[in-house]
């Protein structure tokens, strides 16, 4: 009986996710690292966060790190957030501020970079805020970052 081998292609690519876990409260004017992340493991299989960070799965040029960020401000005067995504120590992107009106106004903050990744790499995100009291939202469709092809 003829025995067929399929192996996978060089250029196999796994893409990876993650979504924010409960709200950030507690924004400041400098970046800090946003904590309290998911894998998002249904849509992309093998997903996995080490301390904070999104571990991308395979070795690749060329491909697409984003991120989609809900957050709130629950101040009396308007205020702006803003978020970057890091690739190890390096800001590969930055948004623009996204305003977030008084008591409650909401923004979402978007940022993505096309880059070179390596299978380990750990993809983590930064926010900050112009003042107030500001929440990085938590959910999948909510506030997420992904590293697909």
């Amino acid at each position: 009986m003829p025995c067929i081998v399929i192996a996978p292609t060089a250029n196999l690519f796994l893409p990876s996710g993650m979504f924010k876990n409960g709200d950030s409260p507690g924004l400041t004017t400098s970046f800090a690292l946003v904590t309290s992340w998911t894998a998002d493991t249904t849509p992309y299989p093998g997903s996995s966060v080490v301390s904070n960070g999104l571990l991308v799965q395979s070795t690749r040029g060329g491909v697409l790190v984003a991120a989609n960020i809900l957050m709130s401000n629950a101040a009396a005067g308007a205020v702006t957030g803003t978020v970057q995504i890091k690739q190890g120590a390096t800001v590969i992107a930055t948004s623009s501020p996204v305003s977030l009106g008084a008591f409650g106004g909401t923004g979402t903050a978007t940022c993505s970079a096309t880059v070179d990744v390596t299978a380990g790499d750990s993809i983590t995100l930064e926010a900050r805020c112009s003042g107030g009291s500001v929440v990085v939202k938590s959910g999948t469709a909510n506030s997420w970052v992904r590293v697909t092809a």
